[in-house]
């Protein structure tokens, strides 16, 4: 009980009620309650989650896009340095011939 509260429990109760006792009242004066506070978080984190998703499918979407042009680019070229290693290794082979 003391790690939770420190030395002196009950007056840290006091407090926590007092606390929530003034809490309460700001909240009732603006009209929130404990159910609107919990739709809310509810609700917000739906919409963060949709707009991660959404963020996601843009993105999977402009990878999707790029790779039509990056793989066939990459592709000729590593065809390209493969001819030039095959043409170089030749080359050393019938030197040493």
């Amino acid at each position: 009980m003391n790690e939770l509260f420190g030395n002196q429990p009950l007056k840290m109760i006091i407090k926590l009620v007092l606390m929530s006792l003034f809490v309460g009242f700001i909240l009732k004066v603006l009209h929130i309650t404990p159910v609107g506070i919990f739709e809310w978080m509810v609700e917000s984190i739906a919409h963060v989650i949709n707009t991660s998703f959404d963020n996601v499918e843009k993105i999977i979407s402009y990878i999707l896009t790029g790779a039509v042009i990056v793989i066939p680019v990459w592709l000729f070229k590593r065809m390209g340095e493969k001819k030039h290693e095959d043409k170089i290794k030749n080359i050393y082979s019938n030197d040493k011939k």
